[in-house]
């Protein structure tokens, strides 16, 4: 709705910012590999599913540290938490920037969590435990 509105902003403010109109599902992949970093600056998450779909895509994520993304992200270590701060956030964005090799390192920590983690072939052993102790 508010589209034109963040595009003029974006050109006031001299961002180079690309947005993206409405697509399938089975097109997130393609989109996410065209990037390198995403970002997920929320006050309030449950279980982030962008979030999720981004790690396996390999891209270095950066998130607030709120329940659910931190519950997700390991500061650091599969990408990075920021406190609700612009400034952070932007310096979190220079250092994956101007480190090529923290940026692909996260990445690749970010899918190896995911796919240990939130895998279909870890879920489904999991949920079958979960039937499991309600039938007993």
């Amino acid at each position: 709705e508010i589209k034109a509105e963040l595009i003029d902003l974006a050109k006031k403010s001299n961002v180079d910012a690309n947005f993206l109109d409405r697509f399938p599902n089975s097109k997130m992949p393609n989109i996410y590999q065209k990037y390198s970093v995403y970002i997920l600056c929320s006050k309030y998450e449950g279980n982030p599913k962008t979030l999720l779909e981004a790690m396996s895509c390999g891209l270095a994520v950066i998130g607030t540290d709120i329940p659910g993304i931190s519950s997700i992200i390991s500061n650091g270590q599969n990408g990075l938490l920021v406190p609700e701060d612009a400034v952070e956030l932007q310096i979190a964005i220079q250092s994956l920037i101007s480190d090529v090799a923290l940026c692909n390192t996260l990445g690749d920590t970010a899918r190896e969590y995911i796919l240990k983690n939130n895998s279909l072939e870890h879920a489904v052993p999991e949920e079958y435990a979960v039937y499991q102790q309600l039938i007993n």
